[in-house]
């Protein structure tokens, strides 16, 4: 595979999953470690990626700013988005499962902003007694920058229908899943 075409293949996997672990582009475009770091090298040369502990970001995460990614309008990001229906009832599932006098913690995200509307939602915290996340298919089996919580720790996963070959794995190690 040519150079560009491989650049332009990372680039194109970094739009879709936000970041990816060297590990990650090396075994997507079948490159060699050096190769791969040289490459996003010359993406972020060209503004098409950034550069982060162990892999990249996707530069469109950035806004054309450059703004951290918390920084972004996700009024306009929602009003765009093909997937806000499905976030909604994503949302509307999530607050389902929240009880009386339940603390809330949101992160930030469509999804969880979805479900911010609603009220409520549960987010990620080492000394919540029940964790919920919610993310719709295309977030699951992400390979993240870093880890909040082990998965043992997780109660339920709220999320739609679509295919997610995690899916199997993330029931196998004892979370609930619920695909709206």
């Amino acid at each position: 595979m040519m150079a560009e075409e491989r650049r332009e293949r990372i680039a194109a996997a970094l739009t879709q999953r936000g970041f990816m672990s060297i590990g990650d582009i090396t075994a997507h475009v079948g490159c060699s470690v050096a190769t791969a770091r040289r490459d996003l090298d010359t993406l972020a040369r060209l503004g098409r990626a950034r550069r982060a502990r162990g892999g990249a970001l996707s530069s469109g995460d950035a806004g054309a700013a450059g703004l951290a990614p918390v920084a972004r309008d996700l009024r306009r990001d929602t009003a765009a988005d093909p997937f806000a229906t499905v976030k909604r009832r994503i949302a509307h599932a999530a607050a389902e499962l929240v009880m009386d006098r339940d603390t809330v913690g949101l992160t930030g995200g469509t999804t969880t902003l979805a479900v911010a509307r609603k009220p409520p939602s549960c987010a990620p915290s080492p000394r919540a007694r029940r964790t919920i996340i919610v993310a719709d298919h295309r977030k699951i089996g992400w390979t993240a920058v870093t880890q909040v919580l082990p998965l043992a720790a997780v109660a339920a996963l709220v999320t739609d229908a679509g295919p997610s070959p995690a899916r199997e794995a993330i029931e196998g190690a004892g979370v609930r899943v619920i695909a709206v």
